[in-house]
């Protein structure tokens, strides 16, 4: 009798036996009678009573059993041999592509912590030893020799101490044995008809879930696999990596995870795939996969940024690993794969732009930064919408303390012949960034232009300087004292304040030009026990009288000069 002769309401009572009675045994019976019964061919040709039986009758047995608590020792072995059936007929039938098969060998390989495995005393009928000597992989290519492979076990631990857990592990060896997961390999590498990722991702989920049990002869066989699936990731269309993302991003976990388990390739093939996986989701016309891949870049280059020493969370998040990237691969990998080009240049977008964030900070603090990406990053912002204008400058502004001079350099001659009416606060902070970073380290010889901030800063303080929005001069104006005041600008404050002095005999910009006198000698009195006046470092005075002349002349002078409404600040 073959499957299309199983009536679904025996499949029911043989259900509610396992799951229902005391005594399970009748009801286990009637289903190894029906695994015997039931082929590939009826899985494949769809039998109604075979899909039941896999889809509804195996999963629930298996659950129930697994959970229940009240097994004396000749039950327990009694379910054992059963469990070991159920693997043996998913060992034979799980080429068929049935995702129900690969859920149950899941719950029977990787639900050790259930009850019958907790509570278990059975060793199992499936020793972790072999008579074959030192094993290697062509063992696992001999389904003869896999008779006696050894696919896992307890690692360290004496043959005589073991308990529970050997049962579990038996079970991982009953379905190797079986040609279980010889199946499994070949459906993956098939050519003729290639799985899908989420069927990859279930056949490779439960050897994750065990695989520090696994030989590693064993792993190193199964995963010839990797060139394969490394393939058929990146290879899908734009639209099937949008629809079937989440089942390709979880293979290339379970991929990279099974991968480190061979001890081979020192990590270089995980990681060049993770990254190729990063790319091609960056590259994705979908927002959302760009976003998930440049995601996935900052997490290598956090590793360097975040002061880490190049180790990393394995993917199940329990184990630290070491990483094949080093700071100068990933550098040199960002750039020929052109990723500030795909940021700022191709299709930019204010998300992208946004947690862009690690990957410059990385990029400068590697040097990486040169005048072309200084430019390329800025001209992202010209003619770009507020929000994206805002955000290039916030990020130019953060990228300012571990630029080269030269980069600082290309930045302020982009900034000079901006008018002031398109000034913004980011324009504003970038500037001052700019102005303290070019005064602490442009002192260097041949560099003429140090103070080239701080000399721009003092041209929007003018009267003659309107910007699109008020306050911005007040804030200006206290950018300016306040990066007056660092200790490189101490030679040129005289300077300044000879520049307040010319506005105050000629009557232009003089509220800003007492604020900034005010604040020079406030700072210069602090240093000094007695209030006295330096004149060797301020021009266009010779003592605070003069001083004081100049400020009554210019209220003076006010006084003549006709105006409507109240004073304004700046005044013309």
């Amino acid at each position: 009798m073959s499957g299309d002769g199983i009536d679904r309401g025996m499949l029911i009572q043989a259900e509610k036996m396992i799951t229902k009675a005391d005594d399970p045994t009748k009801g286990l019976e009637m289903v190894e009678d029906i695994m015997n019964l039931v082929s590939s061919g009826d899985l494949e040709a769809g039998d109604d009573g075979a899909l039941f039986f896999v889809g509804e009758t195996i999963p629930r047995a298996v659950y129930s059993l697994l959970n229940r608590t009240d097994f004396d020792d000749e039950l327990e072995n009694r379910v054992f041999r059963f469990l070991e059936m159920v693997l043996v007929f998913i060992a034979r039938t799980i080429e068929t592509g049935s995702d129900h098969l690969a859920m149950i060998l899941h719950e029977i390989l990787c639900e050790h912590s259930q009850p019958f495995y907790n509570q278990s005393t059975t060793r199992g009928g499936c020793e972790d030893i072999s008579d074959l000597g030192e094993m290697n992989n062509e063992i696992f290519d001999d389904p003869n020799l896999t008779q006696e492979a050894v696919f896992a076990e307890l690692p360290h631990v004496d043959f005589a101490m073991r308990g529970p857990g050997y049962c579990f592990v038996s079970m991982i060896n009953v379905y190797g044995r079986n040609g279980g997961f010889r199946a499994m390999r070949d459906e993956i590498m098939s050519q003729k008809m290639p799985p899908s990722m989420s069927r990859v991702r279930l056949l490779l989920l439960p050897l994750f879930e065990v695989k520090e049990y696994l030989s590693v002869e064993f792993v190193q066989w199964f995963m010839r696999i990797r060139e394969t699936v490394c393939k058929q990731v990146l290879s899908l269309s734009d639209e099937a990596f949008k629809n079937d993302f989440k089942s390709a991003q979880e293979v290339v976990q379970l991929l990279t995870g099974l991968q480190r388990c061979t001890l081979q390739d020192g990590g270089e093939a995980v990681d060049r795939f993770r990254l190729d996986f990063a790319l091609k989701g960056f590259r994705s016309p979908f927002l959302e996969r760009r976003l998930t891949g440049l995601g996935e870049m900052t997490e290598f280059v956090e590793l360097f940024t975040d002061g880490g020493d190049e180790m990393a969370r394995d993917e199940d998040k329990s184990s630290i690993v070491q990483v094949w990237v080093t700071p100068e691969f990933m550098q040199e990998w960002l750039m020929q794969n052109e990723i500030l080009e795909s940021i700022f240049v191709h299709n930019v977008h204010s998300e992208v732009i946004k947690r862009c964030h690690g990957v410059l900070l990385f990029l400068s603090s590697q040097q990486g930064i040169g005048e072309r990406e200084a430019e390329m990053i800025w001209g992202a912002s010209l003619g770009k919408h507020e929000s994206v204008q805002k955000i290039v400058h916030e990020l130019l502004c953060e990228m300012t303390r571990s630029q080269s001079i030269e980069v600082l350099g290309v930045l302020m001659r982009l900034m000079e012949p901006l008018k002031p009416s398109e000034y913004t606060l980011q324009h504003l902070e970038l500037l001052r960034a700019l102005a303290i970073h070019l005064a602490e380290r442009g002192g260097v010889e041949g560099f003429k232009r140090q103070f080239a901030g701080l000399e721009l800063l003092w041209k929007l303080v003018q009267d003659d300087v309107r910007f699109s929005v008020p306050e911005l001069h007040t804030i200006c104006l206290k950018y300016f004292f306040e990066t007056l005041e660092f200790p490189e600008c101490i030679d040129v404050r005289g300077t300044y304040f000879g520049h307040c002095v010319r506005n105050l005999r000629s009557h232009r910009s003089v509220p800003p030009s007492l604020i900034v006198m005010s604040r020079l000698l406030q700072a210069t009195s602090a240093k000094r026990k007695r209030c006295e006046f330096d004149e060797s470092l301020f021009e266009g005075v010779s003592d605070q009288h003069e001083l004081l002349d100049l400020a009554i002349a210019d209220l003076v002078h006010l006084q003549t000069v006709p105006f409507d409404g109240p004073i304004a600040t700046p005044r013309g």
